[in-house]
């Protein structure tokens, strides 16, 4: 997978995750899906700017170390469930695009 289609699939998923925020039933369900959005955006934009020049590895460690603060963030917002709610969908954003560029592999510097 070459890094366009890296950046077209998370931008994809973003699309879908935004979709389901206005889908969401509860106010907890939007704020996770609202920040897996803006986390698959945030790399997306990431990979096609700043970090275009950047190698596969390069890449993965800068939004490790994204997950790394989303986290954190995560594991302090035990006492607010709209924090934790939003924290959540942050570290399922960071792991899916983790995913992602796991597979990407050897085609990625194609």
């Amino acid at each position: 997978m070459t890094r366009e289609q890296v950046i077209e699939r998370l931008r994809l998923w973003a699309a879908r995750a935004q979709w389901e925020t206005t889908q969401a039933d509860r106010p907890t369900d939007m704020l996770e899906w609202s920040g897996q959005a803006q986390v698959l955006t945030g790399i997306a934009e990431f990979l096609a700017g700043q970090g275009a020049q950047l190698s596969l590895q390069a890449a993965r460690v800068q939004i490790i170390s994204g997950r790394q603060t989303s986290l954190t963030a995560w594991d302090l917002a035990r006492d607010d469930e709209r924090d934790l709610a939003l924290r959540a969908g942050e570290v399922a954003g960071y792991d899916l695009a983790l995913s992602l560029l796991k597979s990407a592999g050897e085609a990625w510097a194609a």
